[in-house]
């Protein structure tokens, strides 16, 4: 999903492409057009449309959110207990990413803050 891409990279990035590119994979996923590669390749960039982009630009559509946050929790929610961490760790690791690269235009400290809130939510959850 290079929109994702687009939008932590462009400023000037419009947010209509991602929509579209949100109800793509919501569609192809229901088809159930997918194996566990596909979904480790799309839905770590699912969960940064649906749960890091809203914090950081409120003007996103909620509708788009909405999508992507009920592809994320109803896919990560039919998965095994492998591939459930497996989406974890990538997510972990793209946020962990984002932080060190300084050509992202979300500024780091929105990163830091939404990546250790995430990893407080997951060690609970674990606890």
């Amino acid at each position: 999903m290079s929109t994702v891409d687009d939008i932590l990279y462009n400023v000037n990035t419009s947010f209509a492409r991602l929509a579209t590119a949100v109800d793509f994979t919501r569609v192809m996923l229901s088809n159930r057009m997918f194996d566990n590669d596909l979904l480790a390749s799309l839905l770590p960039n699912i969960f940064i449309v649906g749960y890091l982009l809203p914090v950081v630009f409120p003007t996103l559509e909620t509708s788009t959110i909405n999508i992507a946050q009920g592809i994320w929790v109803h896919w990560v929610s039919k998965t095994d207990t492998g591939l459930q961490s497996t989406l974890g760790g990538l997510v972990k690791e793209r946020l962990q990413d984002l932080i060190q690269d300084c050509s992202v235009c979300i500024r780091s400290v929105w990163l830091l803050v939404f990546y250790c809130v995430s990893q407080i939510s997951s060690d609970q959850k674990t606890s």
